[in-house]
């Protein structure tokens, strides 16, 4: 094994092994502390099952020859390399969506400005269609399908389109990715920024937020190895880098999104646990049912929010469960 193969499976397990742990950590906080679930643990949960899936693929494409150089594979290795780099390929596609998702959800539930939430709409309509598209191309640009892996060999038939296609498509989800994951930065920043909060809270509220910016690099980079997959002549070996950099971009993508809500949990287990936990929901309840202000919950941090009057027959009080789940109480 040459260490562009294990540089490879290095990067692979490392994020399974924050990923999963961190996945039951999310659940456990989410169920049992804050006792609300919603879309974004849906698609935190149904990530890590296709991440574990990806893993696997991955694996067994490098024991079948990724970062090889043809010379030294023969060609059933050769074809079986390919093909479970080709089924890596379409999870990865799945992910690059459903990351981006847990995001959006979070913050279409935070979110009450109209052009706010217009524009996450929006950006989560882009995000399922170029995607979707990719994925669709991906699959069907051999006639039949598995042609795509069996072209090294000469008794194969078959038929598929002009791989530079499939590298320009390749800069285009990239630069997709990166302008989405810029726009999820950025935009926590208008949506909270006034929030009636401490502003050192605000300040790690928004910043826990934008850590998508780190995913950014990681695609920034991936762009650069991306001409790996128009070289025909050595596939396996010069596209090994440029999924070291898919997985990278993948795997903080999911840390990120488990992490965000995981404050409840630490200050109940933390050594910094909060004694004024219990004390501020109780405070809460009361004064939702005066019609004074009451606060919410984001991941642990206090936002404030208005009821309806004292005189009015009905309020309506937005709870945020942890860092996402909206609850009403009518």
């Amino acid at each position: 094994m040459n260490s562009q193969q294990s540089t490879l499976l290095f990067v692979v397990y490392f994020f399974l092994g924050f990923i999963i742990p961190l996945t039951f950590l999310r659940c456990y906080t989410r169920f049992r502390i804050l006792k609300s679930f919603g879309v974004d643990d849906v698609l935190v949960i149904l990530s890590a099952m296709i991440y574990c899936v990806y893993a696997g693929l991955i694996a067994q494409s490098v024991s079948n020859g990724v970062g090889v150089h043809i010379s030294e594979l023969n060609l059933a290795t050769l074809i079986e390399g390919v093909k479970y780099l080709h089924l890596a390929e379409l999870a990865y596609f799945v992910l690059s969506c459903t990351t981006k998702l847990i995001v959006a959800s979070m913050l279409l539930r935070l979110g009450e400005d109209r052009r706010h939430l217009q524009m996450i709409w929006a950006s989560i309509i882009i995000n399922i269609c170029v995607c979707s598209g990719i994925w669709f191309y991906f699959l069907f640009q051999c006639s039949p399908i598995s042609y795509a892996w069996k072209q090294a060999d000469p008794t194969a038939k078959g038929k598929c389109l002009d791989p530079n296609i499939l590298v320009i498509l390749g800069y285009c989800i990239s630069a997709v990715s990166i302008s989405l994951e810029l726009f999820y930065a950025i935009i926590p920043w208008f949506m909270f920024w006034k929030l009636q909060m401490k502003r050192s809270e605000k300040l790690v509220l928004m910043c826990l937020l934008s850590l998508g910016l780190f995913t950014t690099i990681a695609n920034i980079i991936r762009l650069k190895y991306l001409v790996g997959l128009a070289s025909p002549t050595d596939p396996l070996y010069s596209i090994a880098i440029t999924v070291v950099w898919t997985v990278v971009e993948i795997g903080l993508s999911l840390v990120i999104g488990c992490i965000i809500p995981l404050r409840p949990f630490f200050r109940k287990y933390g050594k910094f646990l909060s004694t004024k936990s219990s004390s501020t929901n109780q405070h809460d309840t009361s004064e939702s049912r005066t019609g004074r202000p009451t606060k919410a919950t984001f991941g642990g941090y206090v936002l404030e929010s208005t009821s309806a009057g004292r005189h009015s027959h009905s309020s309506k009080e937005r709870i945020l469960g942890g860092d996402d789940m909206l609850k009403e109480r009518m």
